[in-house]
């Protein structure tokens, strides 16, 4: 059961649920039948504004980075609410096979790895892969599963997307991943790699917005990789025992003071790596920030 047929199965089962409901409540109850065929459209950017009210409270305390304004929440709100809507409704439901990776040989050019975060997949990085097949640079966009397993079992998935760009450029890889993807890049170099290790088999890491040191909006999960994710759990901790001594060394880490998902912001840094804060950013929106894709695809070269 693949992630992309699980976000099919809601995306549709919700809309058929809301309409039916309409349609029953439409002859006695208008006003109830009004708002069931709104709720699809207002669902989304309740739970949104519930998660960034979180987040905000919880970051009123950070002493990294300066608290966000509000109009800085509410920017990040509404473009996540965008965003969000396009990747979980339609990209990833329907579109997960669209662009397919490009491993064609390419001696000499530097390849990159795509690691999405909890229940995605590969589609959410539709745009990068638009612009890397625009580029005609070796690039291949991993999908996690089973979607709600242990983190350590994606280990696997990201050696075998190493190796392949590997094969096809002759060069380590830069790989980037997206929340709980990074993790599942420290899940590899673990399992891979190892405390004393090398990390000559890497180029360049990037994480955007991943919960290094837990996310406190894990402790309303019920999932083994969302128990994972809690803060001080026992899987980071172990995990962060077992990577090699200069992993950070290897890392640039982008966080933000609005990411609506892992929070406190400081827990998506790294000590050791290079600690980049994106102001007013959202968690999926990470993905979309211009500057977080071109430092990426400048790295390639």
């Amino acid at each position: 059961m693949t992630n992309a047929w699980l976000q099919r199965v809601i995306t549709l089962g919700s809309f058929i649920f809301w309409w039916a409901l309409a349609a029953w409540a439409w002859g006695n109850h208008r006003a109830w039948a009004v708002a069931s065929l709104l709720a699809p459209l207002l669902v989304t950017p309740l739970l949104l504004g519930i998660q960034c009210i979180w987040a905000a409270l919880i970051n009123r305390s950070e002493k990294m980075v300066r608290p966000a304004s509000l109009g800085q929440w509410l920017g990040a709100w509404f473009s996540e609410w965008q965003v969000a809507t396009k990747v979980f409704t339609w990209w990833q439901p329907f579109r997960h096979l669209a662009i397919a990776n490009n491993l064609k040989l390419t001696p000499n050019q530097r390849g990159i790895v795509l690691v999405h975060g909890f229940f995605c997949n590969r589609a959410l990085w539709t745009d990068w892969m638009r612009q890397l097949r625009q580029k005609q640079l070796t690039f291949m966009a991993v999908d996690l599963e089973p979607a709600f397993g242990s983190i350590s079992e994606y280990a696997d998935a990201v050696e075998a997307a190493i190796k392949q760009v590997e094969q096809a450029t002759g060069l380590p890889p830069v790989l980037v991943g997206h929340s709980m993807g990074g993790l599942a890049i420290r899940a590899w170099a673990a399992k891979h790699v190892g405390k004393s290790g090398d990390m000559q088999r890497i180029h360049r890491i990037f994480t955007l917005g991943t919960p290094h040191h837990g996310t406190a909006i894990a402790a309303a999960s019920h999932t083994l990789n969302g128990h994972q994710m809690r803060q001080a759990s026992k899987w980071l901790m172990e995990n962060a025992s077992l990577l090699p001594h200069d992993f950070a060394k290897y890392c640039t880490c982008y966080f933000s003071h609005c990411d609506n998902i892992v929070f406190p912001a400081n827990t998506a840094t790294l000590p050791g790596a290079d600690n980049q804060h994106i102001a007013g950013y959202a968690h999926v929106q990470l993905v979309f920030s211009n500057d977080i894709q071109q430092a990426c695809m400048a790295s390639l070269n």
